[in-house]
């Protein structure tokens, strides 16, 4: 990510791993001042 900008990620189904931490259907993450995001998305059945 450039530097100053923002990545905002609403999970409305299924499941993400993003940078660490499990969201599910319903959460919300903010991400600034990360050089590198890793995720891993799931459809929940």
């Amino acid at each position: 990510m450039e530097e100053k900008n923002h990545v905002w990620v609403q999970i409305v189904s299924g499941e993400l791993l993003l940078n660490g931490p499990n969201l599910q259907a319903g959460d919300v993450a903010v991400v600034s001042e990360e050089n590198v995001l890793k995720n891993t998305w799931h459809q929940v059945q």
